[in-house]
């Protein structure tokens, strides 16, 4: 489930929460209890690294070089986050 729908269903439980975004109840609810993390299926990286992408030049090549930006993105989310 994505952590919309997490959020949606503690909702649903618990509707004293019902001012919070569903997004962002999920992901309280993932840190205060990481043991539902496995449940979660995580958004691919933000649009926003793909300007970095390819203004970096060891990021462009390396996702150049392998065909994938997706190494790229996950390096560059590890670096500058």
């Amino acid at each position: 489930m994505t952590i919309e729908e997490f959020g949606k269903t503690i909702k649903e439980k618990y509707p004293q929460y019902e001012d919070v975004s569903d997004r962002e109840l999920g992901e309280r609810m993932l840190v205060k209890y990481p043991a539902y993390q496995d449940m979660i299926q995580r958004d691919p990286a933000p649009q926003k690294f793909e300007p970095l992408l390819s203004g970096h030049g060891v990021l462009k090549g390396i996702s150049e070089l392998t065909g994938i930006a997706g190494i790229a993105r996950g390096i560059a989310e590890g670096i500058f986050l």
